[in-house]
């Protein structure tokens, strides 16, 4: 079971199928990958139902039990007793449920790099900080938490640093 609706869930739980594992991910919403165009992920949900995915909409986990008989593990759906649901058998929960940026023990103000109030570091559209001749990209800047966006934004800024390119990583269509 993947708990999450990011793409880290999704990913997961579609490899884990793809693998033939009897796969669920339970989402709090009824909407996996928010963060990304709507039509596109309705899609995406549709098809991952039809190739055997086990989507569980609106579904928080409350509660995980483990069997001691069997060492398999009961989720929990919910907090009042007219309303819990349980799913029982797996033996395996992947909780995927989001990130936030750990800069606190960077002391990144100590550098002179300014911080906003998510803890992300911020940046121009150059990935200059505040703090001359620091850089920064990726999720710990933001917008955008994808690898390839932070492969290609790190390609941009080297292009720039050490070839005179002018060109900066366009975050609009991604």
């Amino acid at each position: 079971a993947c708990i999450g609706s990011g793409y880290i869930s999704v990913e997961l739980a579609g490899i884990f199928n793809a693998l033939d594992s009897e796969s669920h991910m339970f989402m709090r919403s009824d909407r996996l990958l928010r963060a990304f165009d709507q039509n596109v992920t309705d899609r995406l949900k549709v098809e991952a139902r039809r190739g055997g995915l086990n989507i569980h909409d609106n579904a928080p986990i409350t509660e995980l039990r483990k069997n001691p008989e069997d060492g398999t593990i009961t989720l929990v759906n919910g907090k009042n007793p007219d309303d819990v649901k349980e799913y029982h058998g797996f033996d395996c929960v992947i909780f995927a449920i989001g990130r936030h940026a750990n800069t606190k023990p960077l002391e990144c103000e100590k550098a002179g790099v300014k911080l906003d109030k998510n803890g992300r570091i911020v940046v121009d559209e150059y990935q200059k900080t505040s703090a001359p001749g620091v850089y920064s990209l990726g999720d710990v800047t933001g917008p955008i938490e994808l690898t390839p966006v932070a492969i290609k934004t790190a390609k941009l800024l080297i292009q720039r640093l050490y070839n005179n390119a002018t060109r900066t990583m366009d975050f609009e269509n991604v």
